[in-house]
């Protein structure tokens, strides 16, 4: 049996549990799926790079000039933390760093589903979504 058939997940009108191993409230609609209290994470690895050199001139005058250096780095993602193994029937919503770096590892990721479809206040932040994106790798 291939990993993405290891169960079948519930259908439209089968039961589910949806557990959020984000720490924040996802709310779709009028429905919000609160914190599980768990956190999932992608561990990163962090590496300097060259620095980006900016040379503003606020006043106009190019004798003015100053040197600005914007720090660059890279990130690898290399394992993750605090994902509990698969059960049937049971979802859990990651961030969506998480499901490309289990599925690296090795793990099913046919349970893992990512908030997707954002929405926006007025300020531009993000206060829910449209849907829970299943993971395609």
């Amino acid at each position: 049996m291939a990993m993405r058939e290891r169960w079948p997940l519930p259908s439209l009108g089968g039961h589910a549990e949806i557990r959020n191993l984000t720490p924040h409230a996802i709310t779709i609609g009028e429905f919000t799926i609160r914190p599980s209290g768990m956190i999932t994470r992608a561990v990163e690895e962090i590496n300097d790079q060259p620095a980006i050199f900016l040379y503003p001139d606020p006043t106009g005058d190019p004798i003015a000039r100053c040197e600005i250096a914007i720090p660059t780095t890279t990130t690898r993602y290399t394992d993750v933390i605090d994902l509990p193994a698969p059960q049937p029937g049971v979802y859990l919503v990651v961030s969506m760093v998480v499901p490309p770096v289990a599925e690296a590892r090795g793990r099913w990721t046919g349970d893992l589903l990512i908030p997707g479809q954002q929405v926006r206040d007025g300020a531009g932040r993000i206060v829910g979504c449209q849907s829970l994106v299943r993971y395609v790798p």
